[in-house]
């Protein structure tokens, strides 16, 4: 387990004391909110590494240029077995 020291608006954390019956129930509360954001965090992080099928009208472009190959063709045949 990790522990960081974090600064808080201190009008802020009065205020939310006031929902919890001791520091220990607001201590574990504000760890799982910590963790929830983390996660979330992780998560969108490994969203963007995720590499996304292009479509066929995007690889065209790049595909136009070598003019031996019917890209065209090509996609038919391997995504409609024709």
């Amino acid at each position: 387990m990790c522990t960081f020291n974090i600064a808080l608006d201190d009008t802020l954390v009065k205020s939310a004391r006031q929902s919890f019956p001791d520091e220990n129930s607001m201590t574990i509360w504000m760890e799982e909110q910590i963790s929830v954001l983390l996660k979330m965090h992780v998560q969108a992080e490994n969203k963007k590494s995720v590499r996304k099928a292009h479509k066929h009208d995007a690889l065209m472009g790049i595909i136009s240029e070598v003019s031996d190959i019917d890209a065209k063709r090509v996609h038919l045949s391997e995504k409609y077995g024709l």
